[in-house]
């Protein structure tokens, strides 16, 4: 995952959360797993070990949006530094489905924080998710092969002193607020 090409996540769309925090992602699939690497450098970490479906966006956070094959409905996955998951189903902000706990575990999780400050008063952390086909539970998947998808990607961090909100594609809405499909961005799932 550490060499396939990187995607910012870097549009800015509310002035009062300017950052210069940096944050980046791969993404690729094995056919049964869909595979999403994360890597951000910020001037703040702060997160908490949380329960599965707890507010993850108050933490240093990183997010995929994802709907699969036209469907209205999307699922957001939202992961902390330390790996604990935020993940539901729906087709706007409200009357959103968790998942269950025991279905998030399926998720295998790889993150790593540096904490060496770097010179920019950076600290690095990085999370690998390793996603199997089912727990796309609402949209049964046979293989990634092939899938059209549309998605957003997004770093944000609500809780934190400065809060901040980036996506990877622009968001134009007054307010923050990632559960905007219509701003979804294209992704075609190569055949291996």
């Amino acid at each position: 995952m550490d060499n396939l090409e990187r995607n910012p996540i870097k549009h800015q769309s509310w002035e009062e959360f300017r950052t210069n925090i940096k944050s980046c992602f791969t993404i690729a699939h094995t056919g049964n797993h869909l595979l999403i690497k994360f890597f951000s450098e910020e001037n703040e970490l702060c997160a908490s070990v949380r329960k599965t479906n707890d507010k993850i966006c108050n933490d240093n956070c990183v997010e995929a949006f994802i709907a699969f094959d036209n469907e209205v409905e999307y699922y957001n996955l939202e992961f902390n530094c330390f790996g604990n998951a935020k993940i539901a189903y729906g087709g706007s902000r409200d009357g959103r489905k968790l998942l269950l706990p025991e279905t998030i575990a399926k998720i295998k999780t790889q993150s790593s924080i540096d904490t060496t400050i770097n010179n920019e008063g950076m600290i690095s952390w990085e999370i690998l998710l390793i996603i199997p086909k089912e727990l796309f539970e609402f949209t049964p998947i046979k293989t990634f092969e092939g899938i059209i998808a549309k998605a957003n990607f997004y770093k944000c961090g609500d809780g934190l002193t400065k809060p901040h909100f980036l996506t990877w594609n622009k968001v134009e809405t007054t307010h923050p607020d990632f559960h905007q499909p219509q701003y979804f961005g294209d992704l075609k799932f190569l055949n291996k």
